[in-house]
């Protein structure tokens, strides 16, 4: 398998870093949903409609277009799993980029 280019790499970092941000905004979103709260929803055409949370169960996409009901402790956890996991990764690649730029300036 060919190895990625320094620019490759840097366009995956780019995606994963953008991946992580949205994580953390949800994981955020959470944790500040945990008492109930009232939003204010949009339907169309300039039409919002107040909506309760209830942040007991969540719905998550799980692929194919495919929603689950899941406890929102749950999910939390999923969002820092995952975050965890990425931080893994992303300073593994940032590492490996690193390498790679030095290599190339020898």
């Amino acid at each position: 398998m060919e190895e990625p280019n320094p620019l490759q790499l840097y366009e995956q970092l780019e995606k994963l870093t953008e991946h992580q941000q949205e994580l953390a905004r949800a994981g955020k979103a959470l944790l500040e949903l945990k008492e109930e709260k009232t939003l204010i929803t949009p339907i169309g055409a300039g039409i919002f409609i107040p909506t309760k949370t209830k942040t007991e169960d969540i719905i998550v996409g799980v692929g194919c277009d495919i929603a689950v009901e899941k406890p929102a402790e749950e999910v939390l956890h999923h969002v820092e799993d995952q975050l965890q996991h990425l931080t893994v990764l992303k300073n593994e690649m940032e590492h490996h980029l690193e390498k790679m730029i030095e290599s190339m300036e020898k």
